[in-house]
């Protein structure tokens, strides 16, 4: 038996099961300050992916979600910023319309910095795959969202590199590279990037 009522409770260890939990308010609140102190990186993966359904259900609120989430960006472990990342993209459309835009741009480069900081925007030869792929989605989401001059201006960069010789852009880079490049590109690039992808395809 316990000697004392723990100070939050976490439902889903390890984050091993396919369950949703709602947490009590002081759980949520004490997780989202010190979730990196009481729970293992599968279960902060877990507990970030249970906030959109929470927030569908209203369980929720959007503002809470966003306070939440900009905690765990912070995260020392990559997968765990891929997560709330993913939350984002989620709710970015329903919840974030143009007018608020340059305000969301705001959160996204105040979340992210520690995530930029931590792993760079360029690749490093010591890199696990986790952190280059986690990378790769700090750098779009800074660029497209975040709207930051330097990290679009690598994407572009990176871009431009990718349409003149697709094997010189760092393969954990290219789809960010296309994706920032496509966003404002005009006729002419896409027409090359319609060039260089109709030349990359499998040919039958």
């Amino acid at each position: 038996p316990l000697e004392a009522r723990p100070a939050c409770s976490h439902a889903n260890a390890h984050g091993s099961c396919y369950y949703l939990w709602e947490p009590d308010p002081e759980s949520l609140s004490r997780i989202g300050a010190e979730a990196v102190e009481i729970l293992t990186p599968g279960e902060r993966i877990a507990f970030v992916h249970d906030l959109l359904p929470l927030l569908q259900s209203g369980s929720l609120s959007g503002d809470r979600l966003l306070d939440l989430t900009a905690r765990f960006a912070s995260d020392p472990v990559p997968e765990v910023v891929t997560a709330v990342i993913d939350v984002w993209q989620a709710i970015r459309d329903p919840l974030v319309p143009e007018p608020l835009r340059e305000e969301f741009a705001l959160f996204v480069r105040s979340s992210l910095q520690p995530a930029r900081a931590r792993w760079g925007l360029l690749p490093r030869a010591e890199d696990p795959i986790a952190v280059a792929q986690t990378r790769a989605k700090v750098l779009l989401w800074l660029a497209r969202e975040g709207r930051e001059e330097r990290a679009t201006a690598i994407a572009d960069s990176l871009g431009r590199l990718y349409l003149d010789d697709p094997a010189a852009c760092p393969p954990d880079l290219a789809e960010t590279a296309i994706q920032s490049t496509a966003r404002g590109a005009d006729f002419a690039t896409w027409e090359r990037m319609r060039v260089a992808f109709e030349a990359a395809a499998p040919q039958e």
